[in-house]
């Protein structure tokens, strides 16, 4: 027979599930709906007349049509960091528990092992989809600011509430394996899907199909290192490297010519 103490901590624990499986759930469809309506190329698969909002975010678009860089810059930074940042103070969370702080001292430490493995991967995603380096105009400078809401808002906001607690957890909270627990495993991998859909739409079908997987990667970099700077300069160095190598190239085949 129960004791009524037990009894008391069973309901208690079942309550916490229940309002985990809930909150998941929750941020789970916002999350989707918010990003794939408002992000990325992916409301172009949309019906109209939701296909026409990706005019909003799509760059090409935004270019043909003579709209400023910053202008769409301006967009990305209010979708992927003014709202969801807002939300969280409106939350009384702290901004550090969604990953806006310096890098712990692992986080640096598996900065540097991201940054090596993201050059090769840059390499080999530019030579494998074939495309064009783009050059390095005020658009592409503007995209590669762009990148930091879109991991504020995914790998920071998103995972943060996604983990059991709602936030990330502290440093002597990480005694599981790899700092990680079963329990934050589904955030992580919500998030990694969250970050696909960034790229759904693109006509690049590698980087489509390995979104998933880097998503859940830079996700469990930012819950380790506590701060979504890691993924951040990760991702800047996967786009710059080749850019930075073509101009290398170039410049020494100019030279000796």
């Amino acid at each position: 027979m129960s004791q009524p103490g037990q009894e008391l901590t069973s309901d208690t624990t079942r309550r916490h599930i229940l309002a985990f499986v809930a909150r998941f759930a929750t941020v789970s469809f916002i999350g989707a709906a918010y990003t794939t309506l408002f992000w990325g190329r992916a409301p172009a698969l949309l019906p109209a007349p939701f296909s026409s909002w990706s005019d909003l975010v799509h760059p090409h678009v935004i270019a043909l049509r003579g709209t400023s860089p910053l202008t769409w810059l301006a967009i990305h930074l209010t979708v992927g960091l003014v709202v969801p940042l807002g939300v969280t103070v409106a939350t009384r969370r702290k901004l550090r528990n969604v990953g806006i702080a310096w890098p712990n001292r692992l986080g640096w430490f598996m900065t540097g092992i991201a940054v090596v493995i993201s050059i090769p991967f840059g390499f080999w995603l530019a030579n494998s989809s074939n495309f064009d380096l783009p050059r390095p105009q005020l658009f592409y400078w503007c995209s590669m600011l762009a990148l930091i809401p879109e991991h504020v808002l995914i790998c920071g906001v998103y995972a943060a509430l996604l983990m059991p607690r709602g936030r990330f957890p502290e440093e002597r909270e990480m005694l599981a394996r790899f700092g990680i627990t079963a329990g934050m495993l589904p955030g992580v991998f919500m998030a990694g899907l969250l970050f696909g859909l960034v790229h759904v739409g693109k006509g690049v079908p590698l980087e489509i199909a390995l979104s998933f997987p880097g998503g859940a990667f830079i996700t469990y970099l930012t819950i380790r290192s506590r701060s979504v700077l890691p993924a951040i300069i990760a991702h800047w160095t996967l786009n710059l490297a080749p850019l930075i190598a073509s101009a290398i190239s170039q410049h020494i085949i100019s030279t000796h010519q």
